[in-house]
């Protein structure tokens, strides 16, 4: 599979998983950069991998050209209500993807898919010490994704709300 990707890795299946269902590229034919951090047109270009490329309209984004590796995806998630912008005119697609946004992401793209939405709204995630830390938008995401079992805490304390999501937790989180 990838040089970069061992055997012994808690990502090691999640990746081979995702990369064999055509979810997700290596940075180049041997490497795939697991702890490489996840930007925003990564993200959205997986999921709309993952409904085998639909046709997409214009993305209606300044900063999404056309002819961009990720400019269906982008039109894709938009016109289907899983993304937003950074602001009505920008979507920022290099921009790193923090784990808040990531959850938001996935859960507006699970709704769209027709997963019970009530399954994470008894999750307690008040128990995480870092709880005040997350925004107020992503507070249900992270409620569904937790419950799910999609994203879990960075650790028994903390979920992380404002890291940086990385290309190996993204590969565990597409397996739902």
């Amino acid at each position: 599979m990838f040089n970069d990707v061992k055997a012994d890795a808690w990502y090691y299946d999640a990746v081979r998983y995702a990369y064999e269902n055509k979810l997700v590229n290596g940075i180049s034919e041997t490497e795939f950069a697991p702890e490489e951090k996840l930007t925003r047109a990564m993200l959205v270009t997986m999921l709309y991998r993952a409904e085998n490329e639909p046709d997409a309209e214009k993305a209606e984004f300044a900063d999404v050209n056309e002819g961009a590796w990720y400019y269906n995806a982008v039109a894709w998630a938009k016109k289907n209500g899983i993304v937003n912008g950074i602001s009505e005119t920008e979507f920022a697609p290099d921009m790193n993807i923090t784990r808040e946004q990531t959850a938001a992401i996935i859960y507006r793209y699970a709704s769209l898919k027709g997963y019970n939405m009530a399954a994470g709204e008894s999750t307690d995630i008040l128990s995480y010490t870092d709880y005040a830390d997350i925004s107020e938008y992503a507070v249900t995401p992270l409620k569904w994704t937790s419950g799910m079992g999609i994203m879990t805490g960075k650790t028994k304390e903390t979920i992380n709300p404002s890291d940086l999501s990385t290309r190996a937790e993204i590969a565990a989180e597409l397996g739902f």
